[in-house]
């Protein structure tokens, strides 16, 4: 997820960006930051990746600030051949080579199984790197707020 603008109601961009923030930083300067007065302008967020649709702002914003964000979720799920792919055209080609793994593996070619769960693999890595580099906790700091990565 990334907060990218501030937008006005109209969906202008009146200002700056929102800065991250760590929530144990804003909690140590200001403890009781939810109980400030509400505002129009967010300068910063906090985002937990294990809550991936939840982010905090300070200050706390009024029901008429707006702020662009771009998050990431689960596909629904595929309950049939007519259902069509439910990722993103860019997991086409992990999803292949994931489909021929499993065949070759209950086909009992082992050999062709492990080529194509290399490249299923590989297709992922490709992937998981360019997620992360989208994680505002990774390129914020280092890793740091990530659960599991980092402090």
């Amino acid at each position: 997820m990334a907060v990218t603008v501030v937008l006005d109601a109209a969906g202008f961009d009146p200002g700056p960006g929102i800065a991250l923030t760590e929530m144990e930083t804003l909690r140590a300067y200001r403890p009781d930051w939810p109980m400030d007065a509400p505002a129009d302008r967010v300068e910063n967020y906090m985002y937990d990746e294990r809550k991936p649709t939840l982010f905090y702002v300070y200050p706390p914003a009024t029901e008429d600030a707006h702020v662009e964000i771009v998050y990431v979720r689960n596909p629904t799920p595929c309950v049939g051949l007519d259902s069509g792919f439910a990722l993103p055209d860019a997991y086409a080609n992990a999803a292949l080579y994931y489909m021929l793994m499993r065949a070759a593996e209950k086909a009992q070619r082992f050999d062709v199984a492990r080529g194509f769960g290399e490249q299923y693999r590989a297709a992922l890595q490709v992937r998981a790197v360019n997620d992360l580099r989208g994680s505002p906790n990774l390129r914020n700091q280092g890793g740091a707020g990530v659960p599991g990565l980092g402090g």
